[in-house]
């Protein structure tokens, strides 16, 4: 029995839906909001969306808002943003190696390995703008291969579309120029060298749907300019991330970490571009990017093997996961042969060259970055396809290997297969949150946010928190002030800039300037006397200092 290809639609969107609903059951019990970039995405789409460059993920933060007419609460919007953008790239991935004529069984487990792989399921401290790139990229390039574009068309669709993408994932730019580039040469050698006519194939539609993206690139250049002009989260970017490095030198905590502005300052002034930094302190900077390329090069090695195996489907080491794909690997071999498989193996590379050279354009920017700024996870993920593509490339000679299979047990085979898969999907809950400031089961934001929200304040707020909170709270609490601890605590901050609400969570009330600060102890110690109120939610973290003419 051949299972029919409406049946393995209906079966994967069956299987995948069902591992969704299993891995996010009673996520409100354990998920919290993010209080990081995503939450700043959020925040930014409740502006005009022409107030913004583009090197804030203007496209993403439109797509925000556009959610946001169907989805009002900011909480539950969040939450799906969250939820969504862990699910499509594990489809796209589905569809793009299912047009590659990837036996479909592996389709559906390499689909499920990537909506579960940590670099995908993290919740509350990686953007999602990484997971809504490579979505739409990995869907350009299924949709182009099923529609046989020839080389030339491919490389000016995909130029147009990182172009487009770009105000999601300002990096995605400079690749638009990079493949702009390549198509040059690419059209000087074969009319100049080779004597060839240039045929871009286009056709009615084509042209038609090239034009709307030009059209659509366009405008977004003229209102939100360019994604990559510097913004000054060069400066953040860096700063932070030099941070981090500091913190593994010097095994610190990281609580540390809300020193950065003075941690960086220290050992480079006030640089506010790498440039600058290598100008300040050279040898500083490059004892950095050495500590980047070695970080890179170790969090790759362990991030690689859960395209096979998620780390939270079997926590092992590594080396056995590579152990484990080199010993299936040498089977098939053994079962091809291995002039076949060189033979093949090469036809893929030629036929195949490219959409590596597509994919590996789309790495290159984040993978600099890596070196220069930190190798963030989210910049990994960016680099994903192009490793998702090598892996094809390994394995796809392997996929003309007939193994006899009586056809009437096909079907019922793949659903064991499925159905092993469905039993051993994780629950969110085992996975750790990736904000290391405190660690928790419980959401400890959300408690707090909903509480205020519960008092019904209408007069204006200013709330002093280290975190976003005021994102997920009402307009009048628009003036609140996110802060890096000033001293001295009291006469700085809560009186000088008329502070009347306080999140204080733990690790800020153990941070060492709190504890050396006399005026911050006199008022944990004597609050009610300076006329406040505390209170202190059950299973969240931290607590909530609000003036007593607020509760009135």
């Amino acid at each position: 029995m051949k299972i029919n290809k409406k049946l393995h639609h209906v079966i994967y969107a069956t299987f995948s839906l069902t591992v969704l609903f299993l891995f996010f059951r009673n996520y409100t019990e354990y998920l919290d909001v993010s209080l990081l970039d995503e939450s700043g995405y959020l925040l930014l789409s409740r502006f005009h969306p022409i107030i913004y460059p583009g090197g804030y993920g203007a496209l993403y933060i439109l797509c925000y808002k556009i959610a946001h007419q169907f989805i009002s609460n900011d909480i539950q919007l969040h939450y799906t943003a969250i939820i969504f953008l862990t699910w499509l790239p594990s489809v796209v991935l589905c569809i793009f190696l299912y047009v590659r004529r990837v036996p479909w069984i592996l389709c559906v487990f390499l689909s499920w390995c990537l909506m579960l792989s940590s670099f995908i399921a993290a919740f509350d401290w990686w953007p999602r703008i990484s997971h809504f790139a490579i979505s739409f990229l990995l869907l350009y390039a299924a949709i182009s291969y099923y529609l046989k574009f020839n080389y030339l068309k491919f490389l000016l669709f995909g130029a147009l579309v990182c172009g487009v993408l770009a105000f999601a994932r300002p990096e995605l730019l400079m690749s638009a120029y990079l493949l702009i580039a390549i198509l040059i040469v690419f059209v000087g050698y074969q009319k100049f060298y080779l004597k060839e006519t240039i045929n871009f194939g286009l056709t009615k539609w084509n042209k038609i749907i090239f034009t709307i993206l030009f059209l659509i690139f366009s405008l977004f250049f003229l209102v939100w300019k360019s994604p990559i002009k510097n913004t000054g989260r060069a400066y953040f970017a860096l700063g932070q991330h030099y941070a981090f490095n500091v913190l593994r030198w010097e095994n610190k905590d990281m609580t540390y970490f809300i020193r950065w502005p003075e941690i960086f300052e220290k050992k480079f002034g006030k640089s506010r571009t790498f440039k600058q930094m290598y100008k300040n302190n050279p040898a500083e900077t490059k004892r950095h990017v050495i500590e980047n390329i070695k970080h890179y090069f170790e969090q790759t090695y362990n991030f690689i093997p859960e395209l096979w195996i998620p780390k939270y489907i079997l926590n092992i080491n590594s080396l056995y996961k590579y152990f484990i794909f080199i010993v299936i690997f040498i089977g098939l071999l053994y079962c091809l042969g291995f002039e076949k498989y060189k033979r093949e193996f090469v036809k893929n590379v030629k036929s195949s060259f490219i959409y590596l050279l597509f994919f590996a354009v789309i790495a290159a920017p984040p993978l600099f970055a890596s070196f220069i700024i930190f190798p963030r996870e989210h910049y990994f993920i960016m680099q994903l396809p192009l490793f998702i593509y090598v892996l094809y490339i390994l394995i796809s000679p392997f996929f003309d290997l007939k193994f006899k299979i009586n056809p009437k047990f096909i079907l019922p085979l793949c659903l064991i297969i499925i159905s092993g898969l469905v039993l051993v999907t994780p629950h969110i809950s085992k996975y750790p949150r990736y904000n290391k400031f405190a660690q928790y089961e419980n959401p400890s934001y959300v408690p707090y946010i909903n509480y205020i929200k519960s008092l019904g304040i209408k007069d204006k707020v200013n709330l002093l928190t280290i975190e976003f909170l005021q994102i997920y709270l009402p307009n009048n609490f628009a003036y609140a002030t996110e802060y890096f601890t000033n001293k001295p605590f009291y006469d700085s901050l809560v009186v000088a800039k008329d502070i009347n609400m306080i999140y204080l969570s733990s690790y800020m009330e153990n941070e060492d300037r709190h504890q050396s600060d006399s005026t911050f102890q006199n008022f944990m110690y004597h609050y009610k006397d300076l006329n406040w109120e505390k209170i202190i939610l059950k299973d969240a973290d931290g607590s909530l200092f609000v003036k007593k003419e607020l509760l009135k």
